[in-house]
């Protein structure tokens, strides 16, 4: 999961099989100025190489806006994509990019604010381990 596009596959797989299909997935750090339930996948410095090199580890935060008074639903989606995260096996592929292990950073996800038109956000931090595809 080294690019949105990547990122953006593996979440759009999780909320279509968890009832959060309604979710719209936008790439961070910005907030789309829309109304309704989103996602927010914003990509930020990881820890960089490992295992001598062959893997990267990269670093994402995911943030769900849900619904105005909506806090179960936010809350519920940020689970969903949690779980995923943390019980992926290191043998599935995301978008075709072999992903050795998801961890989370911090703890679970967390309500961070109530915006104007009252939908909660909730946040949750990452680290993922993926293949280095560098060219020969």
């Amino acid at each position: 999961m080294k690019t949105y596009a990547q990122v953006k596959t593996f979440l759009r797989n999780v909320l279509d099989t968890t009832g959060h299909e309604r979710y719209s997935i936008y790439p961070g750090p910005e907030l789309p100025d829309i109304p309704g339930e989103f996602i927010v996948a914003t990509v930020y410095g990881g820890p960089g190489l490992a295992l001598d090199g062959i893997e990267d580890d990269v670093g994402w935060q995911f943030r769900t806006v849900g619904n105005q008074n909506d806090y179960e639903g936010a809350e519920s989606a940020a689970n969903a994509i949690d779980i995923a995260c943390i019980s992926h096996r290191s043998d599935e592929l995301i978008a075709g990019v072999h992903v050795s292990e998801i961890r989370r950073v911090g703890g679970a996800p967390t309500a961070l604010t109530t915006d104007q038109a009252e939908r909660t956000h909730f946040v949750c931090s990452y680290v993922a381990s993926v293949e280095l595809a560098l060219p020969n």
